[in-house]
């Protein structure tokens, strides 16, 4: 049943899309991306630790496009970013997740949400400070871990942070709305091991990434090799989704391969390498061999080779 279900998954997905260098040589050791809602054909990037505390912004061919700074805040260990509702409602919020901790001596994590800035393309590139934000701080209810994945349910507004070490991985919530006058305590809510197959495992099969769709309705989670998917429910928690049999997808492994997210419309997915050993960072893609493959629907797919009936080519509004 398990060689059954990775057979079915890699179906889903092509192989890798080079879609081109990273152009802006400040991104060299990125460890987080998310798609933008705001800005047409935009991916949000930070790097890891050291850097300053700063996003950037590429199109889809890696092109440069901006760079915002969070005014007064450290950059001790970034990991993830994620996009996401948030207090205001039908305003797209980023999640930048200071939740790395290699050695767990931190005792207090922190995530930086604010408002997802508009990209003016007129006057990019842009470099700008953003000084309005919120940091969200927490404490694991049971200990301190190192973590590498932020994601953010899109139906409930709920922070989910994901363990990256242990074998059982542990998947922890800051539900909404999050606490901004005090230190959250990060509930544990579920545990995996996605390598139950493997009598021996190492570094190499630690979880490192994960994002939701915009719509709710799909996840995915990364390890250093390996890109799962999994398939939510009407309902259905994230937890309880990926706690369903694991589907491995079409992945190839990167140097130091850290970040995946979503394309905005689920054509695919992106992945970010960071900049090591001579290989300079670059953006790839793995496009969705399923859906709409008739140019004049509103759904079409421009990637998808194998049609599946789900074109729509008008909104029913009544």
């Amino acid at each position: 049943m398990f060689f059954q279900s990775i057979m079915y998954a890699n179906q889903l997905f092509a192989e890798l899309h080079d879609f081109g260098e990273i152009e802006n040589s400040h991104i060299n050791e990125a460890s987080g991306i998310c798609p933008s809602k705001k800005n047409s054909n935009v991916l949000w990037i930070h790097n890891d630790s050291g850097d300053h505390s700063r996003i950037f912004a590429v199109n889809f061919n890696g092109e440069h496009l901006a760079e915002y700074y969070l005014n007064n805040s450290k950059n001790r260990d970034w990991e993830d970013i994620a996009i996401g509702p948030g207090p205001i409602p039908e305003e797209s919020y980023l999640y930048v997740g200071d939740i790395g901790d290699n050695l767990s001596i931190y005792g207090t994590k922190y995530i930086y949400r604010f408002i997802e800035p508009t990209i003016n393309y007129k006057n990019s590139p842009i470099i700008d400070t953003l000084f309005n934000f919120d940091v969200i701080s927490y404490q694991y209810e049971n200990g301190k871990r190192d973590a590498e994945t932020l994601m953010i349910d899109p139906w409930t507004n709920d922070i989910y942070v994901v363990s990256k070490r242990e074998k059982n991985i542990q998947f922890y919530i800051l539900e909404y709305p999050q606490n901004l006058e005090s230190t959250m305590i990060a509930k544990l809510v579920g545990e995996k091991n996605f390598y139950s197959n493997l009598s021996q495992r190492d570094a190499m099969h630690w979880i490192t990434a994960g994002d939701i769709s915009f719509d709710g309705y799909d996840v995915l989670i990364k390890s250093y090799i390996d890109v799962f998917y999994f398939s939510r429910d009407k309902g259905e928690s994230i937890i309880d989704a990926i706690l369903k049999p694991n589907l491995m997808i079409e992945y190839t492994p990167e140097v130091q391969g850290e970040a995946i997210c979503w394309e905005p419309n689920k054509h695919g997915y992106f992945t970010v390498s960071e900049e090591k050993f001579n290989n300079p960072a670059s953006l790839f893609f793995y496009p969705k061999k399923i859906g709409c493959i008739d140019s004049k629907a509103l759904n079409y797919n421009p990637y998808a080779t194998i049609g599946n009936r789900s074109c729509i080519y008008e909104i029913n509004n009544k």
